[in-house]
């Protein structure tokens, strides 16, 4: 994305001054040098009188008659413009944006947003790019025929969820697992993801965590021959009892039962072919290998 794409509040109120030749282009160079070094954390009110070749005191005082802002606040203008296109128009984590526009530590990051927006950028981004959808959906436990297809879809208009689901499988063996270590992983506020997951999903982030690790079980069960005890481990369950317990409520039969009845012709692999592409472990490895076999004939 180009830096001088970035149309602002503040040109607007320039247009309607009436601005000398020599006035506008200050303020065009101004620009200018602040938006090529936006990602720049170290660039300064001293680094673009330099640039300017100008003094400080010269600078602060032409700038702060034309546009009311000090070049300090200039800088931080543009920067929090910039973090605000990022946010609506890249699928960039916090962490990214960030850096991208010249903070150090994405805390002071996100203070300084929220102080100059009034909302975190986790809230911007959420209320501002929403995609519209014509009905509300509302995921079933365990995931049905018609939530596969919707996630799969979802992957596609909505990247974030993508990267949810690719982070809960890299991590699905961790117990405990939580909106808040998740938030850490991908560099959101947790906020973000609970919001995305109910308004996408109608769920609750720990209802989905479970709902994957369920739908990962399945799928290890239909297409690896890994034992019941090994695929429970492997999904997160901290014990056998607890997984057959679960996976008793989701699918009313026990993990054995399930394996000895579904045909892999009717539980197609959703999570192994969209997910598990990068996993280095023996089970994950076994059940890509299936799956690409499958692909053209469930996909």
């Amino acid at each position: 994305m180009k830096y001088n794409t970035i149309k602002t509040q503040l040109e607007p109120n320039l247009l309607s001054q009436r601005l000398s030749e020599e006035e506008s282009t200050l303020l065009h160079t101004t620009k200018a040098k602040i938006l090529n070094n936006l990602s720049n954390a170290y660039y300064d009110p001293q680094s673009l009188s330099e640039e300017m070749n100008m003094s400080h005191v010269q600078l602060t005082r032409k700038i702060k008659a034309l546009t009311g802002y000090t070049p300090v606040d200039l800088i931080k203008y543009y920067r929090l413009e910039y973090a605000s296109v990022l946010l609506l128009e890249t699928n960039d984590s916090i962490k990214e944006i960030t850096y991208k526009t010249g903070f150090l530590l994405q805390g002071n990051f996100c203070r300084t947003f929220k102080k100059w927006f009034h909302k975190s950028p986790s809230d911007y981004r959420l209320e501002h790019k929403k995609e519209p959808l014509s009905f509300k959906y509302h995921c079933n436990s365990p995931f049905s025929k018609n939530d596969v297809q919707y996630l799969t879809w979802l992957q596609n208009s909505h990247p974030f969820i993508g990267q949810v689901l690719s982070t809960i499988i890299e991590n699905i063996q961790q117990d405990g697992l939580n909106v808040r270590i998740l938030a850490g992983y991908l560099a959101v506020e947790p906020d973000y993801i609970d919001k995305t997951i109910d308004e996408l999903l109608s769920l609750s982030v720990k209802k989905f965590i479970k709902n994957v690790r369920l739908q990962y079980a399945a799928e290890a069960l239909v297409y690896d021959d890994a034992s019941v005890t090994s695929i429970g481990y492997t999904t997160g369950f901290f014990d056998t009892a607890h997984f057959s317990r679960s996976f008793k409520e989701a699918y009313d039969c026990t993990p054995s039962v399930f394996r000895s009845t579904i045909q892999k012709g009717s539980f197609p692999p959703f999570l192994t072919i969209n997910l598990l592409k990068s996993k280095k472990d023996k089970t994950s490895r076994f059940l890509y290998n299936q799956s690409k076999h499958s692909e053209d004939r469930f996909v």
